[in-house]
């Protein structure tokens, strides 16, 4: 199983492709700058995010923009602290200023990630998995929105169910974001909440991976407290925020 340092370097190392960046920088405690460049390799929540993204991690910031937009984010993001980058006042400004290039703030998001050696392990019993094939039968299900995401972009990989009187209680599932990272979602029955179902699977899920050698990233809105619980529940640790950007609409 992956160690806690390993979950970490694997993470940082995505994020470093992403932001182009040498992923040792990211200790370096002060804010990092540089050229927003696509790539097919990125996380898919960054596809949309053509001119500006950003995000805070060990006690820094870290922005990719436009080359264009370099002068402003030195004078407004980089001589500020990254533990108040995105309080609204900031948000705000963002905003306000990707306004003028036709561009708006998407999201910004909490980014989880595990620590192997406090994954819980629970029995199998009533526990059902689901490989790539087997996922497709749920497509257009609405109780599973969140578990799969039936993108060719990033494929759903693989499933697990909690069962009971043989109905489908909970579900988490993961898909395959970037070759690097899979992404962690989670559907349970609204008369079966606030039980520790997802955190089950969740755990459940996060411990097969991590035997395969496979980080997943757990994410979420910093409004959603209850999901948040669950990723803390299932021991993951917060490892990062972004925000991310897209065209205005």
């Amino acid at each position: 199983m992956l160690t806690k340092k390993e979950v970490l370097d694997i993470a940082l190392s995505q994020l470093a492709l992403e932001y182009h960046v040498d992923k040792n920088i990211f200790y370096e405690q002060k804010n990092i700058l540089s050229k927003r460049i696509c790539s097919k390799k990125e996380r898919i929540d960054l596809h949309d995010s053509k001119i500006f993204n950003m995000l805070s991690i060990f006690g820094i910031s870290v922005t990719s923009c436009d080359p264009n937009l370099f002068d402003w984010v030195q004078d407004e993001i980089m001589k500020k602290q990254a533990n108040w980058i995105f309080d609204f006042y900031m948000l705000r400004k963002i905003d306000q200023k990707l306004n003028t290039l036709g561009h708006e703030i998407n999201q910004v998001l909490l980014h989880y990630l595990p620590d192997p050696e406090k994954i819980k392990t629970y029995n199998n019993q009533s526990i059902k998995w689901f490989d790539e094939k087997d996922i497709m039968q749920f497509k257009g299900d609405k109780r599973f929105d969140e578990a799969f995401c039936f993108n060719p972009e990033a494929p759903d990989a693989l499933g697990v169910a909690l069962y009971e009187n043989g109905q489908i209680i909970g579900m988490a599932g993961v898909s395959k974001d970037s070759d690097n990272l899979y992404q962690i979602g989670i559907n349970v029955d609204p008369n079966y909440r606030h039980q520790g179902i997802g955190t089950k699977l969740v755990s459940l899920l996060t411990k097969r991976l991590l035997e395969e050698g496979i980080v997943s990233f757990y994410k979420t809105s910093i409004s959603h407290t209850n999901s948040s619980s669950v990723a803390i529940n299932s021991n993951y640790f917060l490892a990062w925020v972004e925000l991310t950007t897209k065209k205005q609409t």
